[in-house]
């Protein structure tokens, strides 16, 4: 499929993002993917909106529509704030389910709807409401869920028969997953890989002063979702333990991100196990956007420990572009898409799954810093144009173009 610019007799379109989970506009790794997608289009004049089906998990979500950033949002939900009852939650999401039937009747025409779920009923859903009303629907594949273990059949079965089939294209974050679907829906599915996107912009703008760390304690730094990759903290306490040079030894392992009070005690409780102190484990929970960048900025390493497993192998972790974007030492092995971002000379490698090689990967960093500094300014040199944004605004908002213009009805 050729790409092409939108040109002035092209009919004006708009694109509608349907998405769910924590949250709009503010929430974790997923909602800062949706807003950036959507500021790429915005730069070159596609309007943006989200439907947000199902109430938020987070309380920074109050209002039920508005604009963030320039981009418009509605929750298809009778309110934002997320009930703790079951049933009433469910019923939230299936009020949600029936209006987004409603929205996109109503705007069916000059549209592009972009899904943003991926392998569950509303997907399906979805899907089948933009087949039936013959809107062209872009399939987002940031994850490749078939390859998790112990995963549904019906989550498998939408990858394998549904989501490329229905859909007029799909954007997948990697080559990995680039070439699954390829195999599923032929040579001449129309493919936009899209990689980790930051803006860099943000991480100019905020405040250094929040922290008072002491200088003279490393250190090192995890985000993400606790409760989902128990594993890796586990995996980065094994190192903490395994730690033998003077710097090493007195390293401080900070954790950001959503961490129930169960999994807290477990990871503080396995800490003490391996004879690693209480305050030698940070464990911060969720810190707005302003606070994760700045203890991104202050960390001496940032960890993104990766398995030799197929999620592994297919994700593209977006914790990478505000790595690089922070200008500090990447700490990860080279698995999965990594591979075609990073090298020896822009991040420092662990054999994957050895908390051994991790160890004595991190206490060569701690030792010499100025291997450190070299690493993150030819990381920022190199990789952060890939990631930024701006820099894929242009290839992003033709593709959609491409899709709305060659849209063909089935």
């Amino acid at each position: 499929m050729s790409f092409s610019s939108c040109t002035p007799d092209t009919e004006s379109f708009r694109v509608y993002c349907v998405c769910g989970g924590v949250g709009f506009p503010f929430g974790t790794a997923s909602t800062k993917r949706i807003l950036l997608i959507g500021r790429c289009l915005e730069s070159a004049g596609i309007p943006f909106h989200v439907w947000h089906i199902g109430p938020s998990s987070f309380e920074k979500n109050t209002q039920k529509h508005g604009e963030y950033e320039g981009i418009s949002f509605e929750y298809l939900s009778p309110s934002v704030c997320r009930p703790g009852n079951l049933i009433i939650r469910a019923l939230f999401y299936l009020w949600g389910c029936l209006l987004l039937a409603f929205r996109l009747f109503e705007h069916r025409r000059h549209g592009v709807v972009y899904v943003y779920y991926q392998g569950n009923f509303i997907d399906l859903w979805t899907l089948w409401l933009c087949r039936l009303l013959k809107v062209p629907a872009v399939q987002e594949a940031c994850e490749w869920w078939p390859g998790t273990s112990n995963g549904p059949l019906l989550n498998e079965w939408i990858y394998r028969n549904i989501m490329f089939r229905w859909s007029s294209g799909s954007m997948p974050i990697s080559h990995e997953i680039q070439d699954r679907i390829r195999l599923l829906a032929g040579a001449d599915y129309p493919l936009c890989r899209v990689p980790v996107l930051v803006d860099p912009a943000e991480n100019n703008t905020q405040s250094r002063d929040g922290l008072n760390n002491d200088p003279t304690v490393p250190v090192l730094l995890w985000c993400g979702m606790v409760d989902g990759y128990k594993r890796d903290v586990l995996f980065l306490i094994d190192a903490l333990a395994k730690l033998k040079s003077p710097a090493g030894e007195k390293a401080l392992l900070r954790v950001v991100g959503p961490c129930s009070g169960k999994t807290r005690a477990a990871l503080l409780s396995y800490a003490s196990s391996k004879y690693i102190s209480a305050a030698r484990m940070d464990i911060v929970g969720f810190v707005s956007d302003e606070e994760l960048w700045e203890y991104c900025t202050r960390a001496d390493a940032l960890m993104m420990p990766l398995w030799g497993d197929d999620r592994s192998l297919t994700r593209f972790p977006t914790k990478l572009g505000q790595y690089i974007a922070a200008g500090q030492p990447v700490v990860t092995a080279q698995i999965g898409e990594v591979k075609y971002f990073l090298t020896d000379e822009t991040a420092m490698f662990y054999t994957y799954g050895d908390s051994t090689s991790l160890a004595i990967s991190l206490d060569r960093l701690l030792a010499d810093p100025a291997l450190g500094g070299q690493l993150a300014a030819r990381a920022t040199l190199e990789v952060l144009p890939k990631v930024d944004f701006r820099s894929n605004a242009e290839r992003i908002s033709k593709w959609f173009c491409q899709i709305y213009s060659g849209f063909r009805p089935a």
